[in-house]
């Protein structure tokens, strides 16, 4: 096995203040294409290290790349939509030829799309409401005057005090 061919940023070296004008511009490009960090790092020849620390050091980068990511977003959203709405084309081969085409849509990215927009019907979670009668003093007392419930009780106290001496204790 060969090895890895390594740029010579990744070997100690820093870039001059234009390499890294240059290199956020190709990153920032890139990203909005690809959506792909890694492919976008190494179109810009730059690690995922330098562009997180250009992120938190510098504001204009960072608004820039929250751009490119809303713009990546777009895309995407975009590619779902014509493949699950407006189809795509595949060809239908026979004897080695194109004899005609067919649309075909995804039915998933379908569902992806609705439960993005319609989350209230098409969601895999359900919301179920618990209601409980209020308690009052009356219940809390009555609920007290049971043997079980009050041992119950002490105990819990007894074990909570426990632990939070220990816990002042370490």
């Amino acid at each position: 096995m060969g090895r890895r061919k390594t740029s010579w940023r990744t070997m100690g070296k820093h870039m001059t203040p234009e390499e890294t004008a240059v290199a956020k511009e190709a990153f920032l490009a890139e990203f909005a294409k690809s959506w792909i960090i890694g492919t976008a790092c190494t179109v810009a020849n730059c690690s995922r290290e330098a562009v997180y620390n250009w992120r938190r050091n510098d504001p204009d980068f960072s608004a820039a790349y929250d751009k490119a990511k809303l713009e990546a977003d777009d895309h995407i959203r975009d590619e779902i939509f014509r493949r699950a709405v407006l189809g795509i084309e595949e060809p239908m081969v026979s004897s080695g030829r194109i004899v005609t085409t067919v649309r075909r849509y995804s039915d998933s990215l379908l569902t992806l799309l609705a439960r993005s927009r319609m989350r209230e019907e098409f969601s895999d979670r359900q919301e179920i409401a618990v209601t409980t009668p209020l308690l009052n003093s009356a219940t809390v007392n009555e609920a007290l005057d049971d043997p079980d419930t009050a041992d119950l009780l002490t105990r819990a106290t007894v074990r909570i005090t426990e632990a939070s001496e220990t816990t002042a204790d370490e």
